[in-house]
């Protein structure tokens, strides 16, 4: 499997369940759990990623986006991330996600761009 295929499976296979450890990550894609640790790395490492989303009403659009966290929001994970396209925080539901691209650049974080300003800007953090 491709990398960027596992990094995919990765965001789709915690979109099905609450919990996951790495351990039974790396069984459902047959790879060691020190891969497993090391793709979540990769997820958090300030690198840019190329997303297919699929909106609610059907229509199609690719994103750069700089991700920030994985959120399970009652219902369903999403990924957090400053959105190239719209220059705004968006939420992404992994289940919309159609393909995710690691783009090989990286970003610098930025005021009003970090975890904690999405945080606070989804109303998620009291501080």
């Amino acid at each position: 499997m491709h990398r960027a295929d596992r990094l995919f499976r990765i965001t789709q296979e915690l979109e099905t369940e609450d919990y996951l450890t790495a351990q039974t990550l790396a069984q459902r894609l047959e790879v060691s759990q020190r891969t497993i640790y090391r793709d979540i790395d990769d997820l958090s490492a300030q690198r840019k990623v190329r997303i297919a989303y699929r909106r609610v009403d059907g229509v199609s659009s690719e994103r750069v986006l700089w991700p920030l966290g994985l959120f399970y929001w009652g219902q369903k994970w999403t990924l957090g991330a400053w959105c190239e396209l719209r220059g705004a925080f968006r939420h992404f539901r992994l289940d919309r996600i159609e393909s995710l691209v690691m783009t090989g650049s990286r970003y610098e974080s930025a005021a009003g761009r970090t975890l904690h300003d999405f945080l606070v800007d989804v109303g998620a953090d009291s501080a």
